[in-house]
């Protein structure tokens, strides 16, 4: 028998490390705040089921932005998120925290949350924004007239720090599961954690980190459940996971298709390894059934606990709006400056170029995760907001980016044996991890409106060329892309650090703690690789998909 992940020693706990450093480095580098709506809109129903509420506070200066008022039988109305259960779910434990420590804050220190908004003087077409940043926009009070509201808001925003260190720890434990060995596992995690767009993204409140959660989840459950004689525990833990990506994103239940095509396809292929074990094989599936009923049951109970309708998502008349071109679509995904993976996320190259070899090796795995990128593809192409708004890259194919390094593992595996692949696996680290990093020292709410305000200024001009709308640029525009644009956008005011540095106190301590547990649990980490041996990949990367274990 093949070794599995069970027997990589130490491999749960290095997880663990990795997993405490990447969640303490994001809350350092965190903004502070909800930035988008749509997060703010979250962080209310979030704070709706922490009250025990049934109605759900609107944004005041943009009263039907995420979902639609409702008409009970009274007569009275009440606003409905469109937005998934899970991430409001999710939220709740660090919402909590926020309510526990926020009276400790003292007066003198509650309003580094608060930034300033307006300009000090008059804008014009040459120098749009003055002085001062009309451009941010306060979806909510974060001010200290509000406290404890944009302490918990802060803390909410941890939810993303965990869950996409969470997913890293998930896809470092499969990549030990599949043989790439624990080095080549962590190396693969590190393009994951900290030279991906998950970088941002851990950084907001959208709720894609969390998708991305599930689905590494799904596929380490699944794979090391089929390696098992009998591992119902495990199946029903990758029917829980999978469902969850519809619970976090109703639009996500897409990734029901493949995910079952892929257990069935894993439970067919055990019929080799224990040849007359149907029984056992139906039972597994009642277990992955029994998982994911679970997550698709609690949608259908929100749905009609708030709308009187199970299939009814608040999404109303958008689900109708898959006007764009399939090809321009597609294209603006894959490669739009704007939002192309290829761009925002270069060691998609890398993960092209190994594809092959690792599909040879591993095949059902590597189905699964093209059959998940083509129908996110697919599904998002013809979405009229297929750019997915007021974002940083490609927001809808986020979910993926943990899965899609997977090939990339299998490089870094073969690199440890073969030292010609090295210079250029570390050139596609630092070229991803620079791309990466810049985007996140603007605020993805300033620049958009920088680039809204541009067009504005120059309408006559951008029209006559052709471009009717600001979201061209936005979409298309290398100037206004922000791999370029955000090294010369003028206001860089998307840390906290700076402002707890001015008025110190709980929440500068409170980074000071974070700071030293990522500098703590990357120096357990780095202890514990070292005592790994260099060539620590499996043999199965050189035979093919590892055998089972026993049990």
């Amino acid at each position: 028998m093949e070794p599995h992940a069970e027997s990589t020693p130490g491999a749960p706990r290095l997880a663990g490390w990795l997993f405490g450093a990447l969640a303490c480095l994001y809350v350092f580098v965190g903004s502070g705040h909800i930035v988008s709506p749509d997060g703010v809109v979250v962080f209310r129903a979030s704070q709706a089921l922490l009250e025990a509420r049934s109605d759900i506070e609107p944004l005041e200066n943009w009263p039907g932005f995420g979902g639609f008022w409702v008409t009970s039988p009274d007569g009275t109305r009440r606003f409905e998120t469109k937005y998934g259960l899970g991430p409001a779910l999710a939220a709740l434990p660090t919402s909590l925290l926020g309510q526990g420590l926020a009276a400790w804050v003292p007066l003198s220190e509650r309003g580094v949350f608060d930034t300033p908004v307006g300009l000090t003087g008059p804008p014009d077409a040459d120098h749009p924004l003055g002085q001062g940043n009309p451009l941010r926009l306060r979806w909510d009070d974060w001010t200290a007239a509000a406290w404890p509201r944009p302490f918990v808001a802060w803390t909410a925003t941890w939810t993303n720090a965990w869950a996409t260190a969470a997913a890293v720890a998930l896809l470092f434990l499969l990549g030990c599961e599949l043989g790439f060995g624990v080095r080549a596992s962590l190396a693969m995690g590190a393009f994951a954690g900290l030279a991906s767009p998950l970088v941002v993204y851990a950084r907001t409140f959208f709720s894609e980190p969390l998708v991305a959660l599930a689905l590494t989840g799904f596929l380490l459950l699944a794979v090391r459940a089929s390696r098992r004689e009998r591992g119902h525990r495990l199946w029903i833990g990758a029917g829980l996971a999978l469902g969850s990506c519809a619970l976090v994103k109703i639009a996500l239940g897409v990734l029901l298709l493949p995910g079952t095509l892929l257990v069935a396809a894993l439970l067919l292929r055990r019929e080799r390894w224990w040849p007359g074990a149907r029984s056992e094989r139906l039972r597994s599936a009642c277990a992955f059934a029994a998982g994911c009923a679970l997550p698709l049951s609690a949608i259908a109970a929100w749905n009609l606990l708030r709308f009187g309708a199970i299939f009814e998502t608040g999404y109303g008349r958008e689900v109708d709006q898959w006007t764009t071109p399939f090809l321009e679509g597609l294209y603006g995904l894959l490669f739009s400056s704007g939002r192309g993976l290829v761009w925002y996320a270069p060691f998609v190259g890398v993960a092209v170029v190994a594809a092959p070899r690792f599909a040879r090796r591993f095949g059902l795995e590597a189905a699964f995760v093209g059959a998940s990128l083509l129908v996110l593809l697919t599904f998002y192409a013809r979405w009229y907001m297929w750019e997915g708004g007021w974002c940083w890259g490609p927001r809808f194919l986020v979910p993926l980016l943990p899965l899609l390094l997977l090939p990339v593992g299998a490089a870094l595996a073969a690199a440890e044996r073969r030292a010609r692949l090295r210079p250029g696996l570390a050139a596609a680290f630092v070229v991803s991890a620079v791309v990466a990093w810049s985007g996140t020292f603007v605020d993805v709410m300033d620049f958009h409106n920088w680039v809204k305000l541009h067009h504005a200024f120059h309408a006559d001009a951008l029209v006559a060329a052709g471009v009717a709308d600001y979201y061209d640029l936005v979409r298309w525009d290398w100037r206004f892309s922000p791999l370029i644009a955000y090294w010369r956008f003028p206001i860089r005011d998307a840390f906290l650090l700076p402002h707890a540095l001015a008025t110190p106190g709980v929440v500068l301590g409170l980074l000071a703690l974070f700071f030293a547990g990522a500098v703590l649990c990357a120096g357990q980490l780095l202890r514990g690789v070292r005592t790994i041996p260099a060539s620590g990949a499996d043999s199965s990367l050189a035979t093919g998909s590892a055998a089972p274990a026993a049990r």
